[in-house]
């Protein structure tokens, strides 16, 4: 069985726990060791870490998994690969350009390891049955994407201090992208309505080759009685349009209504899957690699590059 060091024990790292539990060796650590003893305890752990050191340092560990702030994150991976781990990490996996760059450059010289990015949305299985009804032609050729998610969202600890589309909104650039089957815009524009900082509003057009828009409306400052869900976005082509719930829970297009797997709403269950695949195969690289979560990131940073806004206060 493989082993893997959870680093940074909070709420998402619980839930990635929770689907690894049995499957692998699960070990701790944190900057806080009660956190570590605690997940320790709750999922019937290996062992505990005391420093990062000790973790990238074991020869038990074959991966870590980065639940930490993302301006930790850089250093962390550039550490676990020079000591052989392979790295899942969340999302966002770094905080600006230069560091994007080095850990891709970095992440190339080391082929016989991989850095996977926690961008669950990539494995959303509303994605799939969009895809699959894209390529049938059904709609024709993809015209215009609209993407919306505006909802009230308070933000503690860490995340206070960055912005809401590198937060929170990489998640529908992610889906987005990979609905235009992981092409690069050939432009961006971008808003950000509010002088607040950090930003909590963003209104993104992306233009793609063909004359093809996508269109990202995201916010945590928006009231609405159903706390985003319900909302509604769309894919119009030249034959038709699909629309669906944001969140994935449904979608109407030309063949008809169709609810999507409620319990597999977040696409985290395929997102492990993938995880594990890659752990067990030597040399197998994930779908949601460094590269891809690369093309998502230099959108946001363009965005409030261009916009002339932080992502960071």
């Amino acid at each position: 069985m493989k082993n893997v060091c959870f680093v940074g024990c909070g709420d998402i790292a619980r839930q990635h726990a929770q689907m690894l539990q049995g499957r692998v060796g699960l070990y701790f650590y944190s900057r806080t060791q009660k956190s570590a003893e605690d997940f320790y305890q709750a999922f019937k752990g290996e062992g505990i870490f005391f420093t990062y050191v000790d973790v990238i340092n074991s020869k038990e560990i074959d991966a870590v998994v980065l639940c930490s702030p993302p301006e930790a994150h850089k250093g962390q991976i550039v550490d676990a690969l020079a000591a052989g781990k392979n790295v899942l990490v969340e999302k966002p996996m770094v905080v600006n350009h230069k560091e994007l760059q080095d850990v891709a450059m970095l992440a190339s010289h080391h082929k016989n390891q991989f850095v996977m990015v926690a961008e669950n949305y990539h494995y959303k299985p509303s994605l799939t049955k969009l895809q699959k009804i894209i390529k049938s032609g059904v709609i024709g050729d993809v015209q215009e994407i609209y993407i919306k998610k505006m909802f009230t969202q308070g933000s503690t600890g860490w995340k206070e201090k960055y912005g809401a589309l590198f937060e929170g909104g990489v998640h529908f650039v992610a889906f987005c992208t990979s609905l235009m089957d992981r092409k690069k815009p050939t432009t961006i524009e971008a808003q950000f309505p509010s002088k607040k900082n950090p930003e909590r509003t963003s209104h993104l057009v992306l233009h793609y080759d063909q004359g093809v828009k996508a269109v990202i409306d995201y916010s945590w400052e928006t009231p609405d009685m159903l706390k985003g869900v319900f909302q509604h976005s769309y894919i119009q082509g030249t034959k038709g349009r699909i629309t669906f719930e944001s969140n994935g829970l449904y979608i109407i297009s030309p063949k008809g209504f169709r609810i999507c797997d409620i319990k597999g709403l977040s696409g985290r269950a395929e997102m492990m899957e993938d995880f594990l695949d890659c752990l067990k195969n030597p040399g197998k690289k994930p779908e949601y690699d460094v590269f891809e979560a690369a093309k998502d990131l230099e959108i946001i940073f363009d965005a409030y590059k261009q916009a002339n806004r932080n992502i960071v206060v």
